[in-house]
């Protein structure tokens, strides 16, 4: 993992051509250099450039805006459109395949990137731009897929079970060829179709980068994905790029007005690998402008999910009649910028391990957002394979009592990414190549946790869905499933057979689920294994549901035991459920949060003190510090429970020791409507007593000690390098006595037997 954040470290040090903000802040649409000037004043601190495709090279109106940004020391990124034109579609295809549209792509870029890719502040380029809707995934490349991963037609006969006489199978036939050859109606060829849609996805964008690269090899120019509209080309971004520009609009995807989807920056970053910049809805297609403060809301949303800042879509928006919008986010953009250190990364341990294959979400037109197991916009058997899974999950778990998550895919299990994580939900994980298994396996062995469900290594298996892979089968604990139990109705709920350490909260009896039934509508019934039988899923036709959820009676569950297993591999374990378990289960039903925060608890050093698992305060959790927000219209006294070896006083908060062994103290602010806070350490102190800090400016604090116990505290300032003088201001029982300090050798500032209680006012000085 080190490795990642050394190349980004590099590629901020070295860029000489540019000056690279701190944070990002652009808006679309900036048409004229008489833009720049209301531009820079609302908080932008580079500039987004869309160059259109100019056959005759006459970029002259680029230019002109490029050079009032050179002039003004404005930094740009160039988005290029590398969709074919309009008029051109007819005879090409959007295909890493068509050599009418290579040609074309070659003869483009020629003319743009030798255009531009001299300018003195240009940071890079941005490709794409709806890629996924564009991109041709017809049957000519399907057969090109084929004939490449099987070479002879009796191997690719030989793997789906059937006789096939020709490289020429569309996709929608080798899909309903399931139909009599999978209990899903979905098995290895429908298997090979998604594998063609997500391969032809990365191949196309690995192309547009290599092409870039030829002509432009200058590695201080960056390269950025985007801005992609659907989450499952997030995860097919080959790592020949250094960020990802997600747009997933409420407008297009899922409806969610109060965070603007805001786990696609999770999927964006993959764990750190790329820098996610997410572009955010401002103007509605019926002409409304968004709120001013659902802006903020949703930057902040991104921010805590690791965001390097935000790009509005509209600068018309903006830059309006009024000037309320541009206001409002140039306020924004100065205090994250003074507030929020530019290095700040998320540093949770739990994270969803991100297959791109079930579809999870329609779009309006049948597109599906997450994953690539069924064909856009066509009838397909099933009509919907993975129903909301894996959408669910993120939407439950995005932000929940104990912070946030982290996403990654399989390409990111390696173990410089794996060693950051202890817990990982693994929804319908159905690609994993020998080298990921035996990386995961080796997670789990070394004390990790992964949690998965039906689906689990099928690519890699004899039977979709029925069998594993043999390291899968020793890692879960797990044998082939006897049967399948499939039909749109069917629904179960959990019964806890044999209580688990993992789950230490729930007792033998609990019954998970609600009324209507939570799992479903797929089970697997597995024969006989060696791992732990902890739940049992009991179909609805079987008894009613009791809401209490204390206890139940222990049903026998579907013939063949369809039940969630745990299994003791090495230092850690795995969960696995035969059933789709994210599909319909949700915080809302019985045993969700149980369940959920027996896992995460067990990494997490915060928690929120609330009664939801989804909570009406958000909290991250950073190297730097902690990032809170109020999403709510009312104001909201937040409170925090902070596991820590060190008793820390933080900027803008009241602190007081809760317990001492271990050492737990509460963090507690009151934040207005719409309004977040970054808490950082200021100063730690030699015993555990209650403080306040308050920022009194950019140079000057003030900490409001309790009583300690022995009278007295030492106190230890966290404070920039660049500081060398603190002089200390200490009220004590109505006298006042100053102090000046200098750095001690290790550069912290050290104020010695401070009297309790007090207040102590310290200002900073760089001289």
């Amino acid at each position: 993992m080190w490795r990642w954040w050394l190349i980004f470290a590099i590629i901020f040090a070295v860029n000489a051509s540019a000056q690279v903000p701190d944070w990002f802040f652009a808006a679309e649409g900036v048409q004229t250099p008489d833009d720049l000037n209301d531009y820079q004043r609302a908080g932008m601190t580079f500039l987004w450039v869309q160059v259109p495709y100019r056959p005759d090279g006459d970029f002259s109106d680029c230019d002109a805006l490029l050079n009032e940004a050179d002039k003004r020391g404005l930094p740009y990124l160039l988005a290029l459109d590398l969709r074919p034109p309009v008029a051109m579609r007819q005879n090409m295809r959007c295909s890493p395949n068509d050599v009418a549209y290579l040609s074309w792509l070659r003869i483009w870029l020629d003319i743009a990137i030798h255009h531009f890719r001299n300018r003195e502040n240009l940071l890079g380029y941005v490709l794409g731009r709806e890629v996924d809707e564009f991109t041709s995934y017809d049957d000519d490349g399907f057969a090109l897929f084929l004939k490449s991963r099987y070479q002879t037609l009796e191997n690719l006969s030989r793997a789906w079970g059937l006789t096939i006489n020709s490289w020429q199978i569309s996709q929608r036939v080798a899909m309903h060829l399931d139909d009599e050859n999978s209990p899903l109606s979905y098995g290895r060829p429908s298997f090979d179709a998604a594998l063609y849609r997500w391969a032809t996805l990365q191949n196309l964008l690995s192309l547009w980068a290599n092409e870039v690269r030829i002509r432009d090899p200058n590695l201080q120019h960056w390269l950025f994905a985007g801005p992609l509209t659907t989450y499952r080309s997030l995860a097919a971004v080959p790592p020949d790029y250094q960020g990802i520009i997600p747009y997933i609009s409420p407008e297009r995807a899922e409806a969610d007005w109060l965070a603007h989807n805001c786990h696609a920056v999770v999927i964006a970053r993959r764990g750190g690998r790329f820098i996610a910049i997410p572009m955010l809805t401002t103007k509605l297609k019926d002409g409304r402008l968004v709120l001013p403060e659902a802006l903020i809301r949703w930057a902040m949303a991104s921010i805590a999910m690791g965001a390097k800042g935000v790009i509005l879509s509209n600068w018309s928006a903006v830059a309006g009649t009024t000037t309320i919008i541009r206001d409002n986010f140039a306020a924004l953009s100065n205090q994250v910028q003074s507030e929020i250190p530019n290095d700040m990364r998320p540093t949770t341990r739990i994270a969803v391990l991100y297959t791109p294959f079930g579809e999870g979400v329609l779009d309006a037109q049948g597109f599906p957002l997450y994953g690539f197991a069924l064909l856009p916009s066509t009838p397909t058997n099933p009509p919907r394979l993975s129903w909301d899974e894996p959408a669910s999950l993120f939407f439950s778990l995005r932000f929940n009592p104990y912070g946030t998550i982290d996403s990654i895919t399989p390409f990111e299990l390696t173990p410089e990414f794996l060693s950051r994580y202890r817990v990982l939900f693994a929804p319908i994980t159905a690609y994993l190549e020998p080298t990921m298994q035996v990386n995961l396996a080796n997670f789990v062995a070394n004390g990790g946790i992964v949690v998965s469900d039906l689906g689990l290594g099928s690519f890699q298996a004899n039977i979709p869905f029925q069998s594993f892979p043999p390291l899968l089968r020793e890692l879960f604990g797990v044998t082939d499933m006897a049967s399948i139990l499939a039909g749109p109705n069917i629904r179960a709920n959990m019964v806890v057979a044999n209580p688990h350490p993992l789950f230490p909260r729930i007792p033998q009896g609990f019954r998970i689920g609600n009324p209507m039934g939570a799992f479903g509508p797929i089970f697997g019934l597995m024969l006989p294994t060696k791992a732990h039988y902890w739940a049992l899923l009991i179909p609805m036709s079987e008894g009613k549901f009791e809401r209490r959820g204390d206890r139940a009676k222990i049903l026998s569950g579907i013939p063949g035991r369809a039940a969630v297993l745990i299994n003791n591999y090495g230092r850690g374990f795995t969960v696995f459920a035969p059933t789709l378990l994210w599909a319909l289960w949700s915080p809302m039903d019985v045993g969700f949060d149980l369940f959920h925060s027996s896992l995460i608890e067990r990494s997490s050093s915060l928690r929120l003190i609330t009664n939801s698992f989804v909570p009406t305060a958000w909290m991250s959790e950073t190297d730097k510090g902690i990032l809170v927000v109020n999403p709510t219209n009312s104001p909201q006294q937040v409170r925090i429970l902070w596991r820590t070896p060190i008793f820390y006083a933080l900027t803008n908060a009241f602190v007081r020791p809760i317990n001492l062994r271990p050492l737990v103290q509460e963090v507690s602010l009151l934040l207005r409507p719409n309004d977040w806070a970054f808490l950082k350490p200021i100063a730690d102190l030699s015993l555990p007593i209650e403080v306040a800090a308050e920022t009194l400016n950019m140079n000057e604090f003030k900490l409001k000690l309790g009583i300690s116990p022995s009278g007295k505290v030492t106190i230890r300032f966290w404070l920039p390098p660049e500081v060398r003088r603190l002089n200390a201001q200490i009220e004590h029982k109505g006298e006042t006595k100053e102090d000046e300090i200098t750095p001690d050798q290790w550069g912290r500032f050290v104020l010695e037997n401070v009297p309790t209680p007090a207040t102590v006012t310290a200002k900073v000085s760089a001289r």
